[in-house]
């Protein structure tokens, strides 16, 4: 079949087993025919590998959801994942109970982002709720948060989210997660971490890290942490807002009314490094061992360190 335009010049056939009429000449064509493309493409979009949207809401829950992305199956009411997938939240996620290795929901093995529309995601604060973080990301994971808060979770490592693998926050909120080991906030124990547009605030940790805990590699841009802090008095741990024995970049930050034993603000351990730029660091405070004698309000250095612009003031 051969159509034409309005001007009577022919286009060439679409269809398989056609000849195309190209101005007075006959050609076959050897290259797929668009009619064909029309049914290839749809089983491409739906097949695993290439990613996909999963809503979560009353009946696909986050836990479900996230399976669903890990294993590209569906699962309970949730769609099925394929590649790297979305995770798309249409209210506020409560969690009442830990599924997997002290967290509500299921590790994070595939590569998957959390779009949060402002919502958050939740422990439930009732009466008898055990404790658990909120996310967990595995060695081989990859999660991005975007336009989400985490709040109220409570774990040994990481009370709002503990990774192994990639973590990534943007435009997010970490705030009031405690734990009792390191990172009340947010834990990388390997990996990369990157913050960026964020608030880390009011995290609690006994030991290090009232806001992040990391011993893999950390860049932080454009973000606030406040008012996190560390409970106990011991020597060479704490780091009001952040404890860091791996590599740690900051800039574009704030790094305000932190406080802690070991550096008020932050802990920069032992064989650690520590790259500040265009940072303000004020209003810390290091209440414990260190007081007075080589520790510091604002941070603590055992490691290496390089400070560009950075403002140090009213730390104590």
């Amino acid at each position: 079949m051969c159509f034409r335009s309005a001007s009577g010049r022919p286009f060439v056939s679409p269809c398989p087993g056609r000849r195309a009429v190209v101005g007075r000449k006959e050609e076959s064509r050897n290259r797929l025919p668009f009619c064909a493309l029309l049914l290839v493409v749809p089983l491409l979009a739906s097949s695993p590998g290439f990613a996909a949207e999963i809503l979560v809401d009353d009946l696909c829950t986050l836990a479900d959801a996230i399976r669903a992305a890990n294993d590209d199956v569906p699962v309970g009411e949730c769609s099925a994942g394929g590649g790297a997938d979305v995770l798309r939240l249409t209210g506020d996620v409560l969690l009442t109970e830990a599924v997997e290795l002290e967290s509500g929901t299921p590790l994070v093995t595939s590569v998957l982002t959390i779009e949060g529309e402002g919502f958050q995601i939740a422990r439930s604060s009732e009466p008898g709720t055990p404790e658990f973080r909120l996310l967990t990301v595995a060695a081989a994971g990859s999660l991005t948060l975007h336009d989400v808060t985490l709040t109220g979770g409570s774990a040994y490592l990481g009370g709002g989210v503990h990774s192994d693998g990639t973590l990534v926050l943007r435009r997010s909120a970490v705030s009031g997660n405690e734990a009792s080991f390191g990172g009340g906030g947010i834990a990388s124990r390997s990996g990369t971490l990157t913050i960026a547009d964020s608030v880390i605030s009011s995290n609690v940790v006994q030991l290090e890290g009232g806001g992040i805990y990391n011993r893999g590699t950390a860049i932080i841009t454009g973000t606030v942490l406040s008012n996190n802090h560390t409970v106990y008095v011991y020597a060479g741990l704490g780091g009001g807002a952040i404890f860091n024995s791996g590599a740690l970049e900051i800039e574009r930050s704030a790094i305000v009314g932190n406080s802690g034993a070991s550096g008020g603000g932050i802990h920069n351990f032992y064989r650690s490094t520590l790259v500040l730029t265009n940072v303000t660091i004020s209003g810390n405070e290091d209440f414990g061992y260190n007081v007075g004698s080589a520790g510091g309000g604002g941070f603590i250095n055992n490691g290496t360190a390089w400070l560009t612009h950075v403002s140090v003031v009213g730390n104590k």
